[in-house]
């Protein structure tokens, strides 16, 4: 069976849509086997995302500050897809 291991795709300027498979020991688990990833350099966006995907949802993560991003958040979206949305820690000018 062949795999997509990772995908990128540029929306925009400031957006990037990202897709892996989930590794085969994680679908006994959680039904979906995919998971989304949205990354933007601005934070409204970051945050306008994360509330729209999660609507009718599950957070599994919120939006939080960590030692990779700015904010990063986890979710399952009312559709059964994983999504990690995400800024970028941002350079101080």
């Amino acid at each position: 069976m062949e795999k997509i291991v990772h995908i990128g795709l540029p929306i925009g300027e400031t957006v990037v849509l990202m897709g892996t498979d989930k590794p085969e020991e994680k679908h006994a688990k959680d039904p979906g086997n995919i998971e989304l990833a949205i990354s933007t350099t601005d934070e409204a966006e970051v945050i306008r995302i994360f509330r729209a995907l999660s609507e009718g949802g599950k957070v599994t993560m919120p939006l939080q500050e960590t030692f990779w991003a700015d904010l990063y958040g986890t979710l399952t979206d009312k559709f059964d897809i994983n999504w990690i949305i995400s800024r970028a820690k941002q350079e101080d000018a």
